[in-house]
C-alpha cells in the first residue's frame, strides 16, 4: 500500500480593516506599577514552557517549568489559577529572555531558565473578567486584552502600556461583541488571536488556538491584515506563521500576509480524495508531520513523525515513531507527546532533535504552551 502521511500548514487571507479608533490616554492606566526585575542575562540555548493543571485537575492552582532541550528541569513555579472557570484562553506569554504568567486574575510574574522569578506588574480587572497578555520581544512593552465574561459574546478591551512601570499607556481597541487577544509581537506589531465567542464547549487542559488573527499596529491599533478569516488554528503560532485549517484545505500564513497552500498526499484506500499534511510549524518553515492510519481517520499506515518543507518536500522516513508532534523549541529541536503514539508504554512529552534523531524525556508534567526565547 502506498504510505501517505497526515501533516500541517498554515493560511494567511490577508486583507486590510480599520478597526476601533484608538484613545490614547495617561490617567486611565488600569495597571499598577511594579518593581523591575533583574536584567535577564543572555539565555543560552533553546527552552520548552510547560504547564500542568490549568485548567482541570489540581485544585487551585497550577504549574509552569521551563525544560532544557536535554530535558532537564531549569526552573518551575506554582501560581493561583483564574477565578473564571473554563476560560481555555492562554495565560501565559515568552520574550526573547523570559516567560511571564499569570498568577491569579492579575499579577503578572516573570520566571527565567536561571531561577530568577518576581511581579512584573498587575493588571485592574473587575469581577469575571479576564485578561490575556503578549509581553514584546525586548520585554519593554505589554499588550493587555481585558475580556468580559459577564455575559456572551464576551466583550474586549485591548491596551497597550510599558511592562514596567505602566507608563505610556495607549487604549488600542474596545468591542463589546468581538473577543480578541494578543498572541505575540511581530516586526513591532501585534498579532492578535480571534476567539470562538460562544459558550465553552470543550475542556481539556491546554490553550485554545485561533479562529483566525489580525495584525494592529501597536502605536494606534490600527488593522494592518487580516489573516485565515473564519479558519481554525490548532497549533502554537511560529514566527514563520500559523497553521489555518478547514478540511480538506490547509494553509500556510505568514505574519506579513503571504499566503501558501499546504501539500496534500492522497488517501491509499477506495475512498479516494487527499489528506492535508498538517502539524506544528517550525521557526524555519518546516511541518512536523504525524502519520496516521485510515482507520483513524488519517492518510497512512502507522504512527510516527516526519517532516514537510515549507516548499512542498515531504520527508521520506520517519524521524520518531509512535508519537504525535505538538511543537518546535527551535529550528532543529521538536516536542512530541507519545500519548498521540501507539505502543508506547511511556507515555509523557520529550524533545526530539530532528537532526540526529536523539531524544530526551522532558522532566515536567504538563502540556506544550509555548518556547524560549519567544516572539513571533
Amino acid at each position: 500500500m502506498k504510505t501517505v502521511l497526515l501533516g500541517i500548514a498554515v493560511l494567511i487571507a490577508a486583507c486590510s480593516q480599520p478597526t476601533a479608533t484608538p484613545t490614547p490616554s495617561s490617567s486611565a492606566t488600569p495597571t499598577a506599577a511594579a518593581p523591575s526585575p533583574t536584567q535577564s542575562p543572555t539565555l543560552v540555548g533553546s527552552y520548552a514552557v510547560v504547564v500542568n493543571n490549568f485548567l482541570t485537575d489540581g485544585g487551585s492552582t497550577y504549574t509552569v517549568s521551563i525544560v532544557a532541550a536535554d530535558g532537564h528541569l531549569a526552573a518551575s513555579a506554582t501560581a493561583r489559577k483564574r477565578t473564571v472557570p473554563r476560560v481555555q484562553v492562554g495565560n501565559l506569554s515568552t520574550s526573547a529572555t523570559t516567560v511571564y504568567y499569570l498568577d491569579g486574575d492579575s499579577d503578572v510574574r516573570y520566571l527565567r531558565p536561571d531561577g530568577s522569578s518576581g511581579l512584573a506588574t498587575r493588571i485592574s480587572l473587575t469581577a469575571k473578567h479576564v485578561a490575556a497578555f503578549a509581553v514584546s520581544p525586548d520585554d519593554r512593552r505589554i499588550a493587555v486584552s481585558v475580556l468580559d465574561f459577564t455575559r456572551y459574546p464576551v466583550g474586549t478591551r485591548l491596551y497597550v502600556e510599558d511592562l514596567h512601570g505602566a507608563g505610556n499607556h495607549v487604549e488600542l481597541f474596545s468591542s463589546r461583541t468581538v473577543m480578541e487577544y494578543p498572541v505575540g509581537w511581530h516586526a513591532g506589531r501585534l498579532v492578535m488571536a480571534i476567539g470562538l465567542n460562544v459558550q465553552p464547549q470543550n475542556y481539556f487542559d491546554g490553550f485554545a488556538q485561533a479562529h483566525g488573527y489580525h495584525v494592529a499596529d501597536a502605536q494606534s491599533g490600527k488593522q494592518l491584515l487580516s489573516l485565515c478569516a473564519g479558519v481554525d488554528a490548532y497549533r502554537p503560532e511560529s514566527p514563520a506563521g500559523a497553521e489555518c485549517l478547514r478540511l480538506p484545505n490547509a494553509y500556510l500564513a505568514s505574519w506579513d500576509g503571504g499566503t501558501r497552500a499546504i501539500p496534500m498526499a492522497p488517501k491509499p484506500d477506495a475512498t479516494g480524495g487527499d489528506c492535508p499534511l498538517v502539524g506544528p510549524l517550525s521557526p524555519a518553515g518546516v511541518i512536523a508531520t504525524s502519520i496516521v492510519s485510515v482507520t483513524q481517520g488519517g492518510c497512512s499506515g502507522g504512527p510516527g513523525v516526519i517532516l514537510v518543507t515549507a516548499v512542498g518536500g515531504i520527508g521520506t522516513q520517519p524521524v520518531i515513531s509512535n508519537v504525535g508532534p505538538v511543537g518546535w523549541i527551535d529550528a532543529t529541536d521538536l516536542v512530541v507527546d507519545a500519548s498521540l503514539g501507539t505502543g508506547s508504554s511511556t507515555p509523557g512529552l520529550s524533545i526530539v532533535n530532528v537532526n540526529t534523531g536523539a531524544s530526551a524525556r522532558i522532566q515536567a508534567p504538563g502540556f506544550f504552551a509555548a518556547s524560549l526565547p519567544g516572539g513571533l
